[in-house]
């Protein structure tokens, strides 16, 4: 059964690759969504690392919750 991980993220830049290499050494069959309202997209260059994770930078803080539904959506 494949997972799937909804990350909402806001000025996080310098702890995003952490966070996915580290889930990547727990489980590698995974797929990770990154929903960014940051004002830069800054993590998309971090993101395009890796196969397994789609980035979504909306521009503009929309909220954790309404990050989380647009992640689900997906």
């Amino acid at each position: 059964m494949k997972t799937f991980i909804i990350i909402p993220t806001y000025n996080e830049r310098d702890n995003i690759e952490k966070l996915l290499n580290k889930i990547f050494k727990i489980n590698n069959d995974v797929e990770i969504y990154i929903i960014d309202d940051s004002i830069n997209n800054e993590i998309l260059q971090i993101t395009n690392k890796f196969k397994q994770v789609f980035y979504e930078y909306r521009g503009r803080n929309l909220g954790r919750g309404s990050a989380v539904i647009h992640g689900m959506k997906k």
